[in-house]
């Protein structure tokens, strides 16, 4: 392997939660597929993505000896980027500035191998609860065949709210929830969140709304998210990822992302995400910025 490497995509670190890591390897997976690259993954970015889906094996992933003794052999760091092709370069150039950009844009513009994502994203570790002896596939299946139709809502807040100056307002989701429940009539809702006692005060009430319980680590929720048929989403990439993985309609709040990120809405937004009146109260954001929605595309015709 070592003597027939032309090409390396590389990805030793990222920050932020789950849906940041899954980005990370879901766009550094595309870019090495679309260019017949190889790929080398920080052992741990692989290691914590196997706590919540099933370990990943690809046939041009390189492993860390392999990688150490590739970089034992060049005299600089900045021979490194030799192995990159000129094209992706600059194909990514454009996207450093802001790299979340980057991220969303590999895994759905560019159409790097949606469908290959998709199917390794999807085999979700079942591990709630301990007692049920199926696959995640299977949930699924038995989610979808119900009476009900399952929503499944991620109400981001923790350091958004101080962070980004955002957070979205019980109204819009309220709004969207009525969205659906006029759609489907016999909706159930199933909220995760990192902030669990919040959508307890606000929505644990209602008969049709499950909160996760507050044992659920991210692993869990998303799971449960995307057990479910549609999604709401309020901001942050881990939303991003439950929408996918559900499969359906995908009601984002518009508010996010916010101006400062320099991410484009029409960047970030996949063409079957979908937005009722944003009725969020921003502290950052005007909200005579509209974006132009286009109409809805499903997964299929891209």
């Amino acid at each position: 392997v070592y003597n027939q490497l032309q090409c390396l995509i590389i990805a030793r670190s990222v920050d932020g939660g789950l849906g940041n890591r899954m980005f990370l390897f879901a766009s550094a997976y595309g870019l090495a597929r679309l260019h017949q690259c190889h790929l080398y993954i920080e052992p741990w970015i692989l290691f914590d993505l196997s706590g919540t889906f099933e370990p990943i094996h690809l046939p041009n992933l390189v492993n860390k000896t392999v990688y150490e003794n590739l970089n034992k052999s060049l005299i600089t760091a900045r021979c490194l980027f030799s192995y990159y092709k000129a094209d992706a370069v600059r194909m990514i150039a454009p996207f450093l500035k802001w790299h979340l950009a980057l991220r969303q844009t590999c895994v759905y513009r560019y159409n790097c191998s949606l469908n290959d994502i998709e199917k390794m994203y999807s085999i979700l570790k079942t591990q709630f609860p301990s007692d049920l002896n199926v696959t995640f596939s299977q949930l699924k299946q038995s989610f979808h065949s119900s009476d009900y139709t399952w929503i499944g809502i991620h109400i981001r807040r923790g350091d958004f709210l101080t962070f980004f100056k955002v957070s979205s307002s019980v109204e819009y989701l309220t709004s969207s929830m009525n969205y659906y429940r006029l759609k489907y009539p016999r909706s159930v809702f199933i909220i995760a969140s990192d902030d669990k006692d919040w959508c307890l005060k606000h929505f644990g009430k209602r008969t049709d709304v499950i909160v996760t319980p507050k044992t659920y680590f991210h692993g869990h929720d998303m799971a449960a998210l995307a057990l479910c048929e549609h999604l709401i989403a309020t901001a942050g990439s881990y939303g991003w990822w439950a929408g996918f993985l559900a499969g359906g309609d995908v009601v984002h709040d518009l508010s996010y992302p916010v101006r400062w990120q320099d991410c484009s809405r029409q960047t970030y937004f996949p063409p079957w995400f979908i937005f009722p009146p944003n009725i969020t109260q921003l502290q950052n954001y005007s909200s005579s910025t509209e974006m132009t929605v286009t109409p809805q595309l499903t997964r299929g015709t891209l």
